[in-house]
Parts: C-alpha cells; structure tokens; sequence
C-alpha cells in the first residue's frame, strides 16, 4: 500500500528550494541552495544580503517549492511503514499527483525480493487525504473513480482510498449540510435528529459539532464524537421524533462508527473484513 500527502513548507525553508528549469517540463526535479547554518547567528543585514543574492541566482522566472508531496510504503503483511518518494512542487492539481503517482508505483513494482529475487512488490492500495486535487486524480483514473488497473503489475487493480481520518469528516459533514436532503427506504437522515440530542444533554455532543467553523471543522476527534453509537443510543431512547422516524439516522451513524473502528484498529477479528465490507454497501 502506498500513502501519499502534501506537506506545506515553511516560508523560512521554501526560501532555498526551486525547480530547475533546465530539465524538461514532465521531470520534476528540485534544486536545493546549501546554507551556512552558522549565518544563523549573523546580523539581520548580513542576512537580507544573503537572501537577496540567493533570489538573484535563481531568477525571477523560477518558481518556489512550497509544497513536499510525500509517499510512504506500507505492508499489508506485516508492520512496516518507509518513506519512499518526495517531490518538491510549487502547486499541485490532479495532473501533476498523477505524474508523481505512477513514477512511484512504478519504482516499487520494480523490487524484488524472497529467494532469488522471484517476488515483485505489489501495489494494491493507494490511501490519501480527501483534498480537491485527490478527488480529481481518483476520478481521471478509470471507468471506477476508486480503482485502476496497474500498468506495472499485469493489470492487477490498485484500489484507491481516502485515509480514514478525513473519511470520516467527510461522511460527518453530510449528515449536517444543510444544503443537502439525505433519504433511504424512505426515511429522512437528518440533522435535526443529531439537534435534539443536543439539546438533551445526555452525550458529548454539542451545538459546536454540528456548526462547524473553520477550525473545529477539522477535528477528527468532533467528528468522531457526532458519528457514534452513543448519540445513535440516545437517539433511540430519547427522541421526540419517534423511534420509527429516526431509523435511517441511526444506522447511518452506527455504520460510520463502525467503519472508522474497524480502519484504525491494529488488531482485528476474523470476521473483521466481512464487517467492513457490509458497512461500505
């Protein structure tokens, strides 16, 4: 399985990378400028030189690296995480992650391994966060926006997956948009239900998991904490709306719960994969 993100540089270190413009448009390479770590105790204007001088040589034409797009290898066998890949970029869209994406498949596909080298890594799985670039990327991949065929391993499918953190947000911020009518078998999933909770004061949630500002919105632990079989408990229990009436929002919630136990646990039950695949239906 490979992992991939990108990482936002801080300005201070941004300042010493560009790409260089002398290979050609579809290699991504980067160019680092060494620094004397010791100019760090030198004075402020023996410090702007510095910085002047180093934006002269790289021209006004060439653009900053401000973000490190990181991939990481894991194993589905055993427990084992690497860093494998790094590229510096300016920006980022689904063309260039698709680029990047399949340089790295392509790399570790081609490591062998056991006795006499006769087994290839396998690339089976590709996890990353839910950003616009990422959705993107899934979509231009295939007839199936969430699976593609891997070119350097006999066509077998990659399956493409949002790590479970931002899945979870994601499947929280439906439930409590007000711009968007949930329905199954004909029973509403509403945030209306998820107020009354609140209102009861029975479990931990509040006004502020289902008004989100910009900052709380990225709260895993707020997300968590609306998606729960303690709220759906007391949903059942307590609610003004009927038991009946509040069906659909209760097993929406105990599903999300359920799906997001069984991907960050480390240790899991036989029947663990058969669960997760019920939930996904």
């Amino acid at each position: 399985m490979i992992g991939f993100e990108d990482l936002q540089i801080p300005k201070s270190i941004s300042e010493s990378l560009a790409f260089d413009d002398h290979l050609p448009e579809e290699q991504i390479a980067v160019q680092v400028f060494e620094t004397d770590l010791s100019s760090e105790s030198s004075s402020e204007d023996s410090s702007a030189s510095s910085n002047e001088e180093q934006k002269r040589s790289l021209g006004s034409q060439k653009p900053m690296a401000k973000i490190i797009l990181q991939f990481f290898w894991s194993s589905l066998e055993g427990d084992f995480t690497w860093p494998v890949a790094s590229f510096p970029l300016n920006k980022i869209n689904a063309k260039t992650l698709s680029h990047c994406v399949w340089n790295t498949v392509n790399v570790l596909s081609e490591i062998k391994f056991g006795t006499n080298n006769g087994k290839q890594v396998q690339v089976l799985y590709g996890v990353c966060d839910g950003a616009t670039h990422s959705s993107a990327f899934f979509n231009q991949q295939g007839e199936i926006n969430w699976m593609v065929d891997n070119p350097y391993n006999n066509n077998k499918p990659i399956f493409w997956l949002s790590d479970p953190p931002h899945m979870i947000k994601k499947l929280r911020n439906f439930i409590i948009s007000k711009n968007r009518h949930l329905f199954h078998h004909g029973f509403e999933i509403s945030l209306s239900h998820l107020m009354e909770v609140t209102e009861r004061d029975l479990t931990k949630l509040s006004y502020k998991h289902l008004f989100l500002t910009s900052r709380n919105k990225m709260s895993v632990k707020r997300a968590v904490e609306t998606c729960s079989s303690e709220v759906a408990d007391d949903m059942m229990l307590h609610s003004k709306s009927g038991f009946k009436e509040t069906l659909m929002t209760r097993m929406y919630l105990r599903k999300v719960a359920k799906y997001f136990h069984i991907m960050k646990s480390t240790s899991l039950d036989q029947d663990a994969v058969h669960h997760l695949l019920q939930k996904m239906e």
